[in-house]
């Protein structure tokens, strides 16, 4: 795989895996690459370390990463933007409403 790929995007979404400092984060990023051959696509994941500084993101969440213009650190390449989506917070399909927990 070619992480230069993932370094270069501007914006992208992701999961976060680990959080083993503060105001830092490992999200999986995936990209689909297309196989003209076989004319499907196959997933392709990289982990990135993102600065988080809200530090509001938890393993599990879905965030919206956004490319810094200055690294912070040298492995620090992207910050993250927004929470798509909440670790815990479980919609019932049928209703379209959050569940309380399990009952």
């Amino acid at each position: 795989m070619d992480k230069s790929r993932f370094l270069s995007m501007s914006m992208a979404l992701g999961k976060v895996v680990a959080k083993d400092f503060t105001n830092r984060a490992k999200v999986v990023v995936q990209l689909n690459r297309f196989n003209p051959y076989m004319n499907l696509f196959f997933p392709e994941a990289e982990t990135l370390e993102s600065h988080d500084p809200s530090d509001k993101a938890k393993v599990g969440d879905i965030v919206l990463l956004r490319k810094l213009d200055k690294p912070i650190r040298h492995v620090e390449t992207h910050k993250i933007e927004s929470i798509v989506y909440c670790a815990g917070s479980i919609v019932d399909p049928l209703t379209g409403l959050r569940v309380e927990r399990d009952k």
